[in-house]
């Protein structure tokens, strides 16, 4: 698994942002619902130390985080992209102009199975 930071201008797109740091054309970028995906432990792991470390970025005071969690809610945005070319899952989130991305392995994370009847 691999994490980027990179500062980029807010009006850019997260798809665009992802695109550019990775080199990829934005047609093989395909958006993805996150509750539609099932990730391994690993990730979750990964995750979890992504957004500690992007908590503490902008309340070095973990006592604050409950008081400032509506702020950092409301200036939060996410996506998940599947690339085409190397079959990852690129979570990505933005916050206060701060851009992270995981690029998540095929092999830890997949397509929950949709029922139809």
């Amino acid at each position: 698994m691999y994490t980027q930071n990179t500062a980029r201008h807010i009006d850019e797109s997260l798809k665009l942002k992802v695109a550019r740091n990775l080199s990829l054309d934005e047609s093989v970028l395909h958006e993805v619902d996150m509750d539609d995906v099932i990730l391994s432990e690993q990730v979750w792991l990964t995750l979890g130390k992504v957004a500690g470390t992007i908590l503490i970025r902008h309340i070095p005071d973990p006592s604050k985080i409950p008081d400032a969690i509506d702020g950092i809610l409301d200036a939060l945005s996410e996506e998940a992209y599947w690339s085409e070319p190397t079959r990852e899952l690129i979570f990505c989130i933005e916050i206060y102009g701060d851009f992270h991305y995981v690029q998540i392995p095929a092999k830890h994370w997949y397509m929950k199975p949709h029922c139809s009847h």
